[in-house]
């Protein structure tokens, strides 16, 4: 599930082409616009995600809750939507929160293991689509943490990193994770994300848990390597199921553990 994040600003207009992106979800983050009936509700289906992110979860402009819960329950009864809300704010929207529901937990700071894990068992028995875990990455212990939480949730989660691990952890998503999120150029809506470019760089779209796995280690600078399009277009190419990515490591060890745990022998080389 490749969902395409567009902020809803000055510019979505010129940006925004249904045709263009229509084999993706689309998730449209409307607290990027100060006026929220200024959306155009008809372009909704039953693969947008609407999101009006509060403030504290990274969200930029500030929504009364009155506001914002009655906008998001006319949209659960008037389109096919799905609806993002934040796993705090779940008791000021008890009668929207359903089957097209993706409830969310954030942390900017840290990857904090007992809140996630109680995130996830407070959600177990919830009715809803699936739950999104979005936390700061700095090693592959932590990472290793959130590849095993396929394993503990009884929900369906997009499990999605920011911080120095943010994007290895976004692109490597169909291993441990329901989703990912992407944006674009210019019009990122979250720190690690994925440009939209590099969704065939990567051959996201056919990606899944048969492919092997390797690449370049090293420090940031492995994001620039000329290696990342010339291998994945030669797999690519030679219909081979493995990919190349590019994986910023400080520790080699616990980042070798990570590898050997979580891909066993489906990686063939960095």
């Amino acid at each position: 599930m490749i969902i395409l994040s567009f902020p809803f600003n000055d510019t979505f207009h010129s940006f925004y082409d249904s045709e263009k992106y229509k084999d993706f979800y689309h998730e449209f983050r409307l607290d990027y616009s100060s006026n929220l009936e200024s959306f155009p509700q008809s372009i909704l289906d039953s693969k947008s995600i609407v999101t009006i992110r509060s403030q504290h979860a990274g969200g930029i402009n500030y929504f009364p809750r009155k506001l914002k819960y009655n906008f998001l329950k006319n949209i659960t009864l008037t389109t096919e939507s799905l609806i993002d809300i934040e796993f705090e704010e779940r008791d000021l929207f008890p009668d929207i929160i359903g089957k097209r529901t993706i409830l969310s937990y954030h942390n900017f700071a840290e990857c904090n293991q007992s809140e996630i894990l109680n995130f996830i068992n407070k959600s177990k028995n919830l009715d809803i689509f699936c739950l999104k875990i979005a936390v700061k990455l700095e090693n592959y212990n932590e990472l290793d943490f959130l590849f095993s939480l396929k394993n503990v949730s009884a929900q369906k989660l997009i499990i999605v990193g920011m911080g120095k691990l943010g994007k290895i952890s976004r692109l490597l998503y169909p291993f441990y994770s329901f989703g990912t999120y992407v944006g674009f150029e210019g019009n990122t809506t979250a720190n690690g994300q994925i440009l939209f470019n590099e969704i065939e760089t990567y051959s996201l779209k056919e990606l899944d848990e048969e492919y092997f796995v390797g690449g370049l280690i090293g420090g940031n600078q492995v994001y620039h390597s000329l290696g990342i399009k010339f291998y994945n277009n030669y797999f690519r190419t030679h219909k081979i199921k493995s990919a190349y990515f590019p994986f910023e490591v400080n520790n080699y060890d616990s980042f070798l553990k990570f590898i050997k745990k979580n891909f066993h022998n489906k990686w063939y080389g960095f």
